[in-house]
């Protein structure tokens, strides 16, 4: 069994890759359809996170780990405790799904992080894995059929999907790895997938995507003309720019029809602002139109928090107030203290910034280094100002692979060779 597990771990991991955007699908029509809150997803992300514990210290024998996941087991004891004392047993599913979702990622990543000389985890699955999930947002978006992004003004779809947001994470924190595909010879097949990946990012109404590109096309062109500038090829380096100037004017000829620029434009006439420097002058439309209301979010649960017992200060205040679902700040780091306390604020960041401090204080400084140092950049940066990036597990479980992805890869060659891609 230890034997088999060993050599078939990596294809566990690449089918398990595969498969996410088919499970959040069934998850999405079972929810929308047949009101199932516990949906396929939750089991399946729960199953495969136990499999992997269990892997870890069973198959591969890393006992170091074992401490940790007692000590997770020991808070989840602690967080139950609060739940009975504090709140009604109604909202009892509803917190223990919280807590599985929101420490899926640390587990997960702890774990893999701890098996990594024993896998080769590749960056293609991961992009061929994101690439699913836009091809199945933009055939529904093309027939006019799937869902809405929004329920209520904004436009959008997601396909069959029921998360914008999460769907705009995957896709927004895997961007950095169409420049990877793009490095070698570009094929008929890259280009129609570029127009695609451009129609649903432009149309899917969030403003993640958008940002995430930018940010990637701009950290790219700067490594491209770093490189450039030590050859000493200035024309070429012109004519890069060029590419990219007509890239951008494209984008903005383009814009006006998209659904992102429509929102944009909702959003202002809601606010009644007319010229884009009035959105800097108060805080109420730097709060409504740059953090989509996420400062008045962070001000209402931190009065909740300041308002919670001892206990709840030290393990969390959960995810219900007055056994009514409470509303998120959406920004990852305040949504773990404030839902888990200090106790669980620090089981959940532990893992999480020693695997980043070990990856990229070796880091080689290649190409692909410094694509996936993009990549772990939007992670943290878009966890911060649009959330659902680290404790939601359909997406969290693209950003511990992604830190991940460098750690067999670079090292060990002749097992990447072997996966099947």
């Amino acid at each position: 069994m230890k034997n088999f597990v060993k050599e078939n771990m990596n294809k566990v991991i690449i089918v398990y890759l595969l498969l996410s955007p088919i499970i959040d699908i069934i998850t999405s029509v079972l929810l929308n359809y047949f009101h199932i809150s516990f949906t396929l997803g939750m089991v399946v992300r729960l199953s495969f996170v136990i499999f992997i514990m269990w892997s870890t210290i069973y198959v591969y024998n890393k006992k170091n780990v074992v401490s940790y996941y007692i000590l997770v087991l020991i808070y989840f004891g602690l967080y139950l405790i609060s739940i009975f004392k504090y709140k009604s047993g109604i909202v009892l599913f509803s917190e223990i799904q919280g807590l599985i979702k929101t420490f899926y990622f640390p587990t997960l990543l702890l774990s893999l992080y701890n098996i990594r000389d024993d896998i080769a985890i590749s960056w293609k699955p991961i992009f061929y894995s994101s690439a699913i999930y836009i091809v199945l947002v933009f055939f529904p978006m093309l027939f006019n059929i799937g869902y809405e992004s929004y329920k209520i003004t904004k436009e959008g779809t997601v396909g069959f999907f029921n998360s914008a947001n999460e769907i705009s994470g995957i896709i927004s924190i895997t961007t950095p790895f169409l420049f990877l595909l793009l490095k070698n010879k570009i094929n008929l097949m890259k280009i129609i997938y570029m127009i695609i990946y451009m129609i649903v990012v432009l149309n899917i109404g969030t403003k993640t995507p958008i940002l995430a590109f930018i940010l990637s096309v701009c950290l790219v062109l700067v490594w491209i003309i770093k490189k450039l500038l030590e050859k000493n090829k200035k024309k070429l380096i012109f004519a890069i720019v060029g590419v990219f100037i007509v890239l951008i004017s494209s984008i903005i000829i383009i814009l006006p029809k998209t659904t992102f620029y429509k929102n944009i434009k909702v959003h202002l006439e809601y606010l009644g602002i007319n010229n884009v420097e009035d959105i800097l002058k108060n805080t109420y439309n730097i709060d409504h139109f740059i953090f989509s209301q996420r400062l008045t979010f962070l001000s209402t649960r931190n009065k909740q928090y300041i308002e919670s017992s001892i206990y709840e200060k030290i393990v969390g205040i959960g995810y219900n107030i007055n056994n009514k679902k409470a509303r998120i700040v959406e920004i990852d780091y305040c949504d773990v203290f404030y839902s888990h306390g200090i106790i669980g604020a620090i089981l959940f960041f532990s893992p999480y910034l020693y695997v980043l401090f070990n990856i990229l204080n070796k880091e080689k400084k290649d190409y692909f280094a410094y694509i996936k140092k993009i990549s772990i950049f939007l992670i943290c940066v878009l966890s911060f100002f649009t959330g659902h990036i680290i404790i939601s597990p359909s997406v969290s479980t693209f950003a511990a692979l992604i830190i991940l992805v460098s750690c067999s890869e670079i090292k060990d060659s002749d097992k990447i060779k072997k996966m099947i891609i």
